[in-house]
């Protein structure tokens, strides 16, 4: 096993374990409960990488996080009145398909918040066109996650995030040489990634399905949201932000740097406050 796999493999085995991104500072005195926020998902929302290391960093998460230099939703929302708890379940190269267990974890802290942002690792395990994630069964998973919160957390209000747009992420980063270096080091996501500056009839080709791949996932998430009252998307404005090379982690050139973070935490605050998620 080569050195950066190695070390996604340890990362991963720790990331398994619950961790506490934020806590109100005046618990014992509040009135009331505070609200808790947890978030589902993959390594985008445990904010790996942001930094430039190789660490687990929920601190940046653009959920759970507590950085001020992101401004994460949880303390966004405890801006906004009232003790937050944050705390966050997901885990490094997380599918759809890992959703259940996150959530089987996360309904018995019965969250009134769950936010969920999954998906680009359903694409990018992809070893071809002809393996790219079902709509279906990505939406079965994601109602899945849903259904078990609920079991313990009725009230709990669900904001699901659309597929960053991966193919922006090449065309961001292709033209630097650096991020070139990177995409090759880490090996990842090479159904997008692979051969970046190829302009093929091929690749073309390739990319197009991946794009079509992605719109149908962020369909299934517009539609679980239309059909529920309690759960909430954010209409595709991840997907659509203009991300720059200075988003991009500096480790591998594909994880949100801590700017992206910021960007990710404000675009979705944004989207989900315009619906009244927020009252």
């Amino acid at each position: 096993m080569n050195p950066v796999r190695r070390s996604i493999a340890l990362i991963a085995a720790a990331a398994a374990t619950l961790t506490v991104a934020a806590v109100p500072a005046n618990a014992a005195e509040a009135s009331d409960p505070p609200d808790v926020v947890v978030s589902l998902g993959d390594s985008i929302s445990r904010g790996f990488g942001a930094d430039g290391s190789l660490r687990l960093r929920s601190t940046y998460s653009w959920a759970t996080g507590t950085s001020a230099s992101v401004n994460p939703l949880a303390e966004r929302l405890r801006t906004d009145g009232g003790d937050v708890y944050a705390l966050t379940f997901a885990e490094l190269g997380a599918t759809a398909g890992d959703l259940h267990d996150q959530a089987a974890r996360a309904r018995w802290v019965r969250p009134d918040v769950a936010t969920v942002m999954i998906g680009a690792n359903d694409v990018c395990g992809a070893s071809g066109v002809d393996d790219l994630p079902d709509p279906a069964e990505y939406a079965a998973d994601v109602q899945d996650a849903i259904d078990v919160v609920r079991s313990t957390a009725p009230d709990v209000d669900v904001l699901l995030v659309s597929v960053p747009d991966l193919e922006r992420l090449r065309d961001v980063g292709k033209g630097d040489w650096r991020t070139r270096v990177r995409w090759a080091a880490w090996d990842h996501c090479s159904i997008v990634l692979g051969d970046p500056r190829s302009s093929s009839a091929a690749t073309q080709d390739r990319l197009a399905a991946v794009g079509e791949s992605i719109d149908g996932l962020n369909a299934e998430l517009e539609a679980i949201a239309a059909a529920d009252p309690q759960v909430w998307s954010d209409r595709g404005a991840v997907h659509a932000t203009s991300f720059s090379l200075g988003n991009l982690s500096t480790l591998d050139g594909f994880h949100p740097s801590v700017s992206g973070q910021g960007l990710i935490a404000q675009t979705v605050y944004d989207a989900a406050a315009a619906q009244g998620m927020f009252g």
